[in-house]
């Protein structure tokens, strides 16, 4: 699965199963293979806002925060939110 092409001050999330690692889909399906993964948001703060609401609705899964050079910034689940 390829990184997203982002401009700097862009990050990404990436939706996961929290006990398995599994990729999800956007439609929060596992991926398997095919169809769009990654959510692509302007600021940091909104990429936060959206993965603490989605683990909110959906406790079981995973938010991956990704800044533009593919690096790991934050890892969002029901649990607790970690530096990677």
């Amino acid at each position: 699965m390829e990184f997203p092409n982002i401009k700097p001050g862009q990050y990404a999330v990436l939706q996961a199963e929290a006990a398995t690692g599994i990729i999800l889909s956007l439609e929060g399906k596992c991926r398997l293979g095919s169809g769009e993964a990654w959510l692509i948001f302007d600021s940091l703060d909104e990429a936060k806002t959206y993965s603490n609401q989605r683990v909110l609705e959906f406790p079981e899964i995973e938010c991956n925060i990704y800044n533009h050079l593919n690096e790991g910034i934050l890892r969002i689940d029901s649990r607790k939110n970690d530096p990677f």
